[in-house]
């Protein structure tokens, strides 16, 4: 597919310009009727599950009640010391 071909099917001034994420339209030779369908878009990503600590927590008890190792959950927040967590800090729990 000729990229001039996709930059006209999509009124593309400056193929220079695209954005991340933004939808093209690739023309193929099955195109004689006026309607079309535009690709289905992808699934947002689901949002991370986090947790804010609260007073009396450890990273082992958070870690237990999500079903996640305390590693796994000191790694994704880079906690190198798992005694060193603050309360109200928000973590990201690990899916």
């Amino acid at each position: 597919m000729l990229p001039s071909l996709i930059q006209s099917h999509n009124n593309i001034t400056n193929p220079n310009l695209i954005r991340v994420g933004q939808l093209l339209k690739i023309p193929t030779s099955a195109e004689s009727s006026s309607a079309q369908q535009a690709p289905a878009a992808p699934a947002p990503a689901p949002e991370p599950t986090t947790y804010r600590v609260q007073s009396g927590d450890t990273l082992w008890g958070i870690a237990r009640r999500f079903g996640v190792s305390s590693a796994a959950l000191a790694e994704l927040n880079g906690i190198g010391n798992s005694n060193l967590i603050r309360v109200g800090q928000l973590l990201k729990i690990p899916s």
